[in-house]
């Protein structure tokens, strides 16, 4: 996609709630029933980061999405691919699927309501995994591949393209303005869009729209790019709040922003394909 982005709207912080402050004015408790609230909030926290790392990323994690669920209905926009310890993210860098990693990225695709797509990703996609009009899946396809194929087929699509015309497949297009569209779709109700690929995921760090990033990271040394984000504007800081090991050594490194704010550069604008 060839064109430009304008800035949007300052995007929300989504703060966590803290124990006592969410009581009515008629039913607002005494101090000391606060207190001890907060005390067995911190008690709680403490007793998942006493466990072993694993686990306590994993609960810390677990609770943070508890919390923002109920401060706020906008929808996270989750961002995952799978990247080379030396950073390229292309598709056929790292080690091949296996039927551990399928069942992962089927996971993925069940959490989320929609999936975002640039124009590449999108007919890259369409390619490999949409259902045949005989509606029986390919001869190559194994049988552990079907899930994610049929997860993937089903799934409502967005598709960001200034040069396509028309889409199907389950799938709409989103033109004009970038960041207001996507804003949008996240406005919308529902547990989360997943979006995939390489030059929109860096439009959308820029503009700082994307809530969670899932990096699987393969036990290969690709020795080429494209390298993962090359081109970021500006420094994210991330917070670890999964891991994932896989048996072929891949680790998959679930992220969130530590610090919520308005993303993009001075003028909004993104140059780039349709991937």
């Amino acid at each position: 996609m060839v064109g430009d982005v304008a800035d949007p709207d300052v995007v929300a912080e989504r703060y966590a709630p803290c124990p006592g402050v969410h009581h009515g004015a008629e039913d607002e408790p005494e101090g000391p029933v606060i207190l001890a609230e907060a005390i067995a909030w911190i008690d709680g926290l403490f007793a998942a980061m006493r466990n072993d790392a694993g686990g306590s990323l994993n609960t810390l994690g677990r609770n943070r999405s508890a919390r923002f669920k109920g401060v706020s209905e906008m929808r996270p926009l989750r961002y995952a691919i799978n990247v080379t310890l030396d950073g390229c993210c292309h598709h056929e860098a790292g080690i091949p699927p296996d039927e551990e990693s399928m069942r992962y990225w089927t996971a993925e695709m069940e959490r989320a309501d929609a999936l975002l797509f640039g124009r590449v990703t999108y007919e890259m996609m369409e390619s490999a995994w949409r259902r045949p009009d005989t509606g029986t899946w390919p001869d190559w396809m194994g049988a552990w591949e079907t899930p994610f194929a049929e997860a993937i087929d089903r799934a409502p699509k967005h598709v960001v393209s200034s040069t396509l015309s028309s889409v199907d497949w389950n799938a709409d297009l989103v033109q004009g303005d970038l960041g207001q569209a996507v804003q949008q779709l996240k406005e919308e109700p529902g547990e989360g869009v997943f979006v995939g690929g390489v030059t929109l995921p860096l439009a959308l760090a820029d503009l700082g729209l994307i809530d969670e990033y899932v990096f699987v990271v393969q036990p290969v040394l690709a020795g080429h790019g494209p390298t993962l984000l090359a081109g970021l504007r500006e420094r994210v800081e991330l917070e670890l709040v999964d891991r994932h090991g896989f048996r072929s050594g891949a680790v998959a490194l679930r992220y969130q922003p530590a610090g919520r704010g308005a993303g993009g550069g001075d003028d909004g604008s993104f140059a780039g394909g349709d991937s």
